[in-house]
């Protein structure tokens, strides 16, 4: 019996962890022309996704001066790494590109927060990763 090279055996798995573990949310494409702060795209409609969001605590390191290979006056600071994983059907459906600066609102969190997109890693089976900061955060 022949099997199709092109088969994802894990393209059945991508809805079932998206079934159990995936959210709504709205993404709103943003325009990346100077001085058009918070203006929607208009050639990339707010579409509603269905993907999976996570957020956990992260450390950061603000180094000061260097001497050799040490670092004196390293500071820490405590953050957390947002991210949205979208499987590659959910994002093919979308049909446009996400690009860094897009915002995306979960919309069935309390209080509905939005996220804006700082990066956008594309694997190679299509999935999209989004890397978020919280919009507002304070």
């Amino acid at each position: 019996m022949a099997t199709s090279l092109n088969t994802d055996p894990f393209a059945a798995l991508d809805g079932v962890h998206d079934d159990a573990f995936g959210e709504a949310a709205v993404l709103t494409p943003q325009q990346r022309e100077q001085y058009t702060a918070n203006a929607g795209d208009g050639d990339r409609p707010a579409v509603s996704v269905r993907g999976v969001f996570s957020a956990g605590p992260a450390r950061d390191d603000i180094r000061g001066r260097s001497s050799g290979g040490a670092f004196g006056g390293t500071t820490r600071i405590a953050t957390t790494r947002a991210g949205f994983w979208l499987p590659q059907a959910n994002a093919a459906a979308l049909g446009y590109e996400i690009l860094k600066g897009d915002k995306l609102a979960l919309t069935a969190r309390p209080g509905v927060p939005v996220y804006v997109v700082t990066e956008v890693q594309i694997t190679d089976l299509g999935d999209v990763n989004l890397k978020l900061v919280r919009e507002g955060a304070e």
